[in-house]
């Protein structure tokens, strides 16, 4: 009977943010900014399907979103470099853990 040592192991590749990595504490500016936009963004959007079904005047919230496309324009930009493109282009080898999750069988 032969005696066998298996080793097992795993390599992580983990996604690298482009945001985090370049830009640092701009990261969480862009992240909070974009979603912060898109939630109102959101909202308004009701509102106004709201007035338009009950034949109300709704130009104001019209401006009010044109204002906050402006001001989330930066925010959108930087969410399209969130991740680059391709199917190996965002990998990172490893997950700085030293692959420590080991198997001797």
């Amino acid at each position: 009977m032969k005696k066998i040592i298996i080793f097992s192991g795993h390599h992580d590749s983990a996604l690298q943010f482009n945001l985090l990595r370049y830009l640092k504490f701009g990261y969480v500016v862009i992240i909070f900014l974009g979603l912060g936009v898109l939630f109102i963004w959101m909202i308004v959007s009701i509102i106004i399907f709201i007035f338009v079904f009950f034949n109300l005047e709704y130009l104001l919230f019209y401006n009010f979103i044109i204002i906050l496309f402006i001001i989330g324009i930066p925010a959108f930009i930087g969410l399209f470099f969130f991740v680059s493109n391709g199917e190996k282009a965002n990998k990172v080898p490893g997950a700085i853990d030293n692959l420590s999750a080991v198997a001797v069988i």
